[in-house]
């Protein structure tokens, strides 16, 4: 019935009803239903942590360094998130001229929201507006953290080809025509945007993942 309902959007567009622009906009609302968030996350392995002891100036460094709005904190292990330090709350703290060098991250938490890996892309849109949220940690089956997902992974999936978001060049390699080199950590709806290959994998979520299946 997908199928049908794009082969139905795409005579719409070819009769001038409805612009490329929308016709991507409508395929890419229809795969944020049939999309679990686990393929759009940014995995554990790709997560910057930060104990719920450490100091806030080194978490600094690693919003800085990563480039990060927030960094997930735990207590004992990874999997025992206790919260978020959120960038814009320490340059509250910094605007308002407090010391921060003293302070740890666990006196400036905040909540920690978690959702199943099974979420699909749209209902953590709805979870994510319900809530006033931009983050949550996806959890698996067993309760362990599998990675973080954020408002704006949400959007560059459902915007990005329309905004013209492409994968940076500096993530791969085009050595021939249909032949590239790509880092076996690149999620796999970025490879089939990449590639147009036709990979797809119900459980897995990187290309590296499916190559090793196969090894």
């Amino acid at each position: 019935r997908m199928s049908e309902f794009r082969s139905l959007v795409a005579e719409i567009e070819e009769e001038g009803m409805v612009t490329a622009t929308d016709r991507v906009l409508i395929y890419n609302l229809l795969e944020a239903g049939n999309t679990e968030i686990v393929h759009i996350m940014t995995p554990r392995t790709q997560t910057q942590f930060a104990a719920a002891g450490a100091k806030v100036s080194d978490v600094i460094t690693l919003l800085v360094e990563y480039r990060r709005l927030r960094i997930p904190t735990y207590e004992d292990t990874r999997d025992n998130i206790v919260g978020f330090v959120h960038a814009e709350d320490l340059m509250d703290l910094a605007l308002d001229g407090k010391e921060t060098g003293a302070l740890t991250c666990s006196e400036i938490l905040r909540k920690p929201l978690f959702v199943p890996s099974t979420k699909s892309v749209d209902e953590l849109l709805d979870f994510f507006q319900s809530h006033d949220e931009r983050a949550a940690m996806v959890l698996n089956e067993y309760g362990g953290v599998s990675g973080i997902v954020t408002m704006e992974d949400v959007l560059n999936f459902i915007f990005g080809e329309i905004a013209g978001e492409f994968i940076e060049e500096t993530s791969y390699e085009r050595e021939a025509e249909q032949i590239f080199v790509v880092p076996g950590s690149m999620k796999l709806i970025d490879f089939e945007a990449l590639t147009n290959f036709g990979i797809e994998d119900p459980r897995l979520t990187t290309i590296g993942g499916v190559a090793f299946r196969h090894l």
